[in-house]
């Protein structure tokens, strides 16, 4: 036991190994949990931008358009706010399981309450 713990001494002092001071892991926390706030605030950008372009949206032209209502419904529907929106959900995720008591959430309620703030 006591060559292992002579080792342990021996290879911190030759590799000159430090630990961290208190405040980098502080920084670090607390940047994450910004981190997670400022993606679902932007997430919630891109939801009102979704809910705006559904609801502003002419769906009874479709008929003098020549199209069907299924096809006008996949032309009108934003993608980019619908990817924007799944990347900064999953931005979120991930800031937050990289947080110190991160591992106790579940994923399915992290997305949900990304959701659910960002409808908000």
């Amino acid at each position: 036991m006591k060559d292992i713990s002579r080792k342990v001494l021996e290879a911190i002092k030759q590799k000159k190994i430090h630990p961290k001071p208190k405040w980098q892991f502080l920084l670090e926390r607390s940047a994450l949990w910004a981190a997670a706030v400022l993606v679902t605030l932007v997430g919630s950008l891109g939801f009102s931008a979704l809910i705006h372009r559904i609801v502003t949206q002419d769906w009874d032209i479709h008929y003098y358009l020549g199209r069907s209502q299924f096809h006008h419904i996949v032309a009108s529907l934003p993608y980019l706010w619908i990817v924007l929106v799944g990347l900064f959900i999953w931005l979120a995720y991930y800031n937050v399981r990289h947080t110190k008591s991160g591992y106790k959430y579940k994923a399915y309620w992290i997305v949900l309450g990304s959701l659910i703030v960002s409808i908000i």
